[in-house]
């Protein structure tokens, strides 16, 4: 909207506004957003455009075609024009109307005031809202945010312009406080019949002349009104129908303002003490306008010329026009709130209500008795859901009523006339008794399905020592498989079943030495740690020994033959076999002498610390000796600790700024690593000539990358990588840049960048065999590569509208529903691709 000199683009005002605007007052200083509101139309102060210039968002709604196939989307917008002279409104600068489709998306966030605090404990974050002055906690709230916005072209397909003149509306329910049966709506029933037979038809009929044909006086009998004091006649004793009404609404928008403000506080009040119930509440609506479209043409009220289209609305040829809609809708008391009701499961209620009254109750037992009842209920509820849908009609033209008679005009007006009826009466039945004078109409719901199901008989177990035998092979089997595949998930099973077992026979040898085998070979698997779990075995003979024995030394061949092993994970694999091979003779040696049952009770104890995943005491002694025969210390304490990296995102930013979150678009992205090191304690004296040796280099890339460049010589002590912290600690840090197209993952929901930080590091180590008489310094060159995509997670739009519309972008874990007609041009999509009109 450009701004016109003094000119409020034809939008509502306030009373305190000035006569003319200045462009540099802000559009909430004198908009009436009040009048705005109930259209959904929002207005705005225009950024990056000259000063004054406005936007008004204005929300679309789908028009359908009688069978419900979209054909296009409407908006309405409303002006206010008061300026101009010689009755002539100055409308201003021309508006520019684009289409914008706007993706909004659910998220959660703290409410105001409250700080969002993240925790991490064991790997788990927690996320809270806390109040910084009081600590209280609060529960995130569900908000609605605007993800992405598209830009669309369209085709104009239809104009209208209307003259509001205001809206009357009348809201009708049953008074609880007066109501005979809180389960039912007789009298309301009675009052809708009434209303369908005279203010929906626009009756004048003040009396009837000879042939039964009303004389009217050129006013309507009912309107919204007068219905206050209208429609409690209709009962002739103990009226309990309840009229408000609500008039003098500027356009026919204010109804669904008027439902959103005032219904919520009328359940609230009228039926708090009610709220076991399911009350329907009626809403009636003149509606008065004069209004022209393009169809208009014809007549010459409106004219094209070029791009520019004339719209005449002068009240000698475009007469006021006076809609009546009547609707109904159920309400229900559901988790300490009103809400509309299901109305699914209202229409069986009422089924269940009109089977107790007589009239819809089979005659007699016979098929086509009950047949009868079933139609006479099936054709309320469709009544029901008629005006749960809603009727409308033209009830007056030109200040005249429309009185609209029978199509057959040989039905009498007397049937129009509206029924005056006792309290006591049942309004399903007496809504069945009216409208049988005008037709009847049946008709079938379908047959119920019947499910039957099958039984499924159990499975038989094997029960005794072989079932024991079987378990205890297959916890070896998954034992000795997960050493050697490195599956740590596979050494944990084998070890909780061979515990078990281990407990359960007693008698079960060699169980634990297999698995101090196992876990003794993953440790020697792992560069820049010395020494994992090892266990014990219980008391065992001859053939025992030579079993465990053979076992440890093909353990360890395996382990050697099956990968690149450095010199490091050598020496510790064999310190491992060689410390494995002294306990299990010397526990050998104590059997012999008559001590073997110190050996049965620490494989006992040993079975207890697996099973609960922590080492046993025989499991400390093993560690012991092979640490005496082969110690390496690294200078790096926390090389393998998942605090040492922090990687921080600095800043994300588009490519191209207009595009957003496309998946035409790339994104800049700068990330900021920190690693920091501990001197290992042997080193603490001497760390700033050792630990500072250590060498560290990042990229940032889009798949794992080695960096094969050179690094600085281990011997070279004068690396200033390094900036020296407490509790004997060194930190640096590098921060990186890379472009991703996010093209690389394509459209979704919740999709994480391929990006990779990658870490290639030279460390040092110092190796001793024999309690430090042998000792060397070496260094390991080596890389890691950690995943940002847990970090870098987006919600990637596809790149045009039509591609979004047609939701098949969300993959598989993220099903969207299939659209049958997405052109809506008539033609269903059945087998995957919506045919167009054109091709046939």
């Amino acid at each position: 909207m450009p701004y016109t000199t003094g000119h409020y683009a034809n939008l509502p005002i306030t009373t305190t506004a000035p006569s003319t605007r200045n462009p540099a007052d802000l559009v909430d200083s004198w908009l009436d957003s009040t009048q705005m509101e109930p259209l959904g139309v929002s207005v705005s102060d225009a950024t990056n455009a000259p000063q004054g210039e406005l936007n008004a968002y204005v929300p679309l709604t789908q028009v359908t075609d009688e069978y419900g196939t979209a054909e296009a989307f409407t908006a309405r917008m409303l002006y206010r024009p008061s300026q101009g002279s010689n009755g002539r409104a100055d409308w201003g600068a021309p508006h520019s109307a684009r289409l914008v489709w706007f993706v909004q998306m659910m998220t959660d966030e703290c409410p105001a005031g409250y700080d969002e605090v993240r925790e991490e404990e064991n790997g788990v974050w927690t996320i809270e809202c806390v109040d910084p002055e009081t600590g209280n906690t609060a529960v995130r709230q569900d908000v609605l945010t605007i993800a992405h916005i598209y830009q669309d072209t369209w085709d104009l397909t239809g104009l209208t312009v209307s003259e509001e003149h205001g809206l009357d509306v009348a809201i009708i329910y049953e008074d609880p406080e007066n109501d005979h049966d809180l389960q039912r709506d007789d009298q309301l029933l009675i009052a809708s019949d009434n209303l369908n037979k005279g203010w929906l038809i626009g009756r004048d009929c003040d009396s009837q002349d000879g042939n039964g044909i009303c004389q009217g006086n050129g006013q309507r009998d009912v309107t919204v009104a007068n219905m206050g004091s209208i429609v409690p006649t209709w009962f002739t004793s103990d009226s309990y129908i309840q009229v408000d009404t609500y008039l003098d609404y500027d356009h026919s928008a204010y109804f669904a303002y008027l439902v959103g403000t005032e219904v919520k506080p009328l359940l609230e009040t009228t039926f708090a003490s009610y709220t076991n119930t399911i009350p329907t509440l009626m809403y009636a609506q003149d509606h008065t306008k004069r209004q022209i479209n393009l169809d208009d043409m014809e007549t010459g009220l409106v004219q094209a010329s070029g791009n520019l289209l004339s719209f005449d609305l002068r009240p000698a040829d475009v007469p006021l026009q006076t809609h009546a809609t009547l609707s109904w809708t159920p309400y229900q008391y559901v988790n300490g709130q009103w809400q509309a009701a299901d109305i699914q499961s209202y229409l069986t209620r009422l089924d269940t209500l009109l089977q107790e009254e007589a009239y819809f109750q089979p005659e007699d037992d016979t098929e086509a008795a009950e047949e009868e009842a079933y139609f006479k209920r099936s054709w309320v509820q469709m009544y029901y859901v008629s005006l749960w849908q809603g009727l409308s009609a033209l009830i007056e033209m030109g200040n005249l009523p429309v009185h609209g008679r029978a199509a057959d005009p040989d039905i009498p007006d007397a049937l129009y006339d509206p029924f005056f009826a006792p309290g006591t009466t049942t309004g399903a039945t007496t809504l069945a008794f009216s409208f049988l004078d005008f037709f009847k109409e049946t008709t079938r719901l379908n047959p119920y399905i019947q499910l039957s199901f099958r039984s499924i008989s159990p499975n038989t177990f094997v029960a005794g020592f072989t079932l024991a035998t079987l378990v205890t092979f297959v916890g070896i089997g998954l034992l000795i498989a997960g050493s050697v595949n490195q599956d740590q998930q596979l050494v944990r099973t084998g070890e909780i079943i061979l515990a078990v077992m281990s407990l359960a026979v007693g008698s079960v040898y060699a169980i634990n030495a297999l698995h101090m085998i196992s876990t003794g070979a993953q440790g020697a698997a792992t560069a820049a740690t010395t020494v994992k779990n090892a266990t014990s075995y219980q008391a065992i003979g001859v053939v025992g020994l030579g079993i465990i024995l053979t076992a440890v030394w093909v353990m360890f061949i395996v382990q050697v033959t099956s990968k690149n092993m450095t010199e490091v994970e050598f020496n510790v694999a064999l310190s491992m076999a060689l410390a494995t091979t002294i306990i299990t003779v010397v526990l050998f040696i104590l059997s012999l002498v008559g001590l073997g049952v110190l050996g049965i009770i620490l494989g006992l104890i040993d079975a207890v610390f697996l099973l609960l995943n922590k080492k046993g005491p025989t499991q400390y002694v093993v560690e012991f000796i092979a640490q005496t025969l082969y110690d390496v210390n690294t200078t790096v304490a926390n090389l393998t600790s998942g605090d040492r990296l922090d990687i921080t995102v600095r800043d994300v930013a588009f490519v191209n700024v207009d595009q957003g979150f496309r998946e035409t678009n790339s994104l800049d992205i700068t990330m900021v690593l920190t690693n920091t090191l501990r001197s290992s304690r042997a080193f603490w004296d001497r760390r700033d000539t050792v630990t500072r040796r250590n060498h560290f280099t990042y990229t940032l890339t889009t798949t794992p990358t080695e960096f094969t460049g050179p690094l600085p010589d281990w011997d070279d002590p004068l690396n200033d990588q390094w900036i020296p912290r407490i509790n004997f600690r060194m930190w640096t840090s590098s921060t990186n840049d890379i472009t991703v197209p996010l093209a690389d993952v394509g459209a979704g929901l919740n999709q994480g960048l391929e990006v990779y930080y990658n870490e290639t590091f030279r460390t040092g180590y110092r190796a001793c065999w024999y309690a430090n008489i042998d000792c060397k310094w070496k260094y390991i060159r080596d890389s890691a590569h950690y995943p940002l995509s847990s970090t870098l997670v987006f919600d990637v739009f596809p790149s045009t509208i039509a591609e979004f519309a047609r939701l098949d972008w969300g993959g598989d874990d993220l099903p969207f529903g299939e659209q049958a007609d997405l052109d809506a041009d008539g033609l269903l999509d059945v087998y995957g691709i919506d045919p167009s009109s054109a091709d046939f």
